[in-house]
């Protein structure tokens, strides 16, 4: 759902429609928050967990202005709704690369203590 909002900023510019597209980024971000860290405390040992959580922390906020960079670069270049329609793709493209890989995930292993 990032992917498909991210284009539908790019292709239509109007006000309601952008409004609306942003809301679902917003809800689909919570809806990612929440399984990503539900997953992370049900598969990390919990003598882990405060590490791996700082990790991912840590490589989160330093992606932020890496990325507001570029897409500013990018934007500049070829113009705001292309980067938009970019960025979308990319996320579409990147969606179906990982759909494998997430399946295959694993589940928490057999006795191991879960956070919650």
């Amino acid at each position: 759902m990032f992917g498909l909002s991210t284009v539908v900023l790019g292709v239509w510019p109007q006000v309601v429609v952008s409004f609306a597209a942003f809301a679902l980024v917003g809800f689909f971000s919570m809806v990612w928050n929440i399984i990503v860290n539900s997953y992370r405390q049900r598969i990390v040992p919990l003598d882990l967990l405060g590490r791996v959580t700082s990790v991912f922390r840590m490589l989160a906020f330093l992606a932020m202005p890496l990325g507001a960079l570029g897409g500013g670069l990018i934007a500049h270049a070829v113009g705001l709704r292309a980067t938009y329609v970019a960025g979308g793709v990319l996320l579409l493209i990147t969606t179906v690369l990982v759909l494998r890989p997430l399946r295959e995930m694993p589940n928490a292993p057999a006795g191991a203590e879960s956070v919650g």
